[in-house]
């Protein structure tokens, strides 16, 4: 994971910092805070991300899902489910957090609420990829979640926040990269300073996606 994604929004923010944040394309990881459960036993099959809070900010990640339980008076963990993991929650949001940098963090104190209809999309929309993995199978590869993911495509009409498993492993951050950049091209706003810009942003994409 390179400085280029650790400080992407600072990267492209004269182009993006105008755009509502319903309209800028973020990843988010799954239960962020599962990369070390409490019990070892469980682990390999609550685990959903194998790299901590830090490591997954650093890589590009803008939205974090934090699930809460007890953990005593005024004391929570985060959780998955009812397994507990051993991080708290203070620790959590001590973790590499850039000043410069705005984060989205997901506070849940229940777990299954389902979407709603998004053709009446006001606010945040999140569409999920869970990925089976345990300590007999890794994390596996699959084209087509990231061919569904291109930039572009019809599902940008519905969802601007993508949730993903394992999300280091699949590298889906470029693609929301390139989504915002889209956004920000089609917004009358921007055509003016993107067209001198655009050459330079394409170049720059380019090369990191053939490196």
């Amino acid at each position: 994971m390179g400085s280029d994604l650790e400080k992407w929004t600072e990267i492209y923010g004269p182009i993006i910092h105008q755009l509502p944040l319903n309209k800028l394309c973020l990843v988010e990881t799954h239960d962020s805070g599962t990369f070390r459960m409490k019990s070892p036993i469980v682990a390999p099959w609550a685990t959903t991300q194998h790299a901590t809070i830090e490591e997954q900010l650093q890589g590009g990640v803008r939205v974090l899902d934090l699930r809460l339980g007890c953990d005593g008076p005024q004391t929570y963990l985060l959780v998955h489910g009812m397994w507990r993991t051993v991080t708290s929650l203070n620790d959590a949001l001590c973790s590499g957090w850039y000043p410069s940098v705005t984060t989205i963090a997901e506070l849940k104190m229940a777990i299954g609420e389902g979407l709603q209809d998004a053709s009446k999309k006001t606010g945040l929309w999140t569409v999920g990829a869970v990925i089976a993995a345990t300590p007999f199978r890794k994390v596996p590869q699959i084209p087509q979640l990231l061919a569904w993911f291109l930039p572009g495509q019809d599902w940008t009409e519905r969802v601007n926040i993508i949730q993903a498993d394992f999300v280091m492993e699949i590298d889906l951050v470029p693609n929301a990269i390139a989504q915002c950049v889209l956004n920000a091209m089609e917004d009358h706003f921007f055509k003016e300073s993107l067209n001198t810009r655009l050459p330079r942003l394409v170049e720059s994409f380019t090369q990191r996606a053939t490196t």
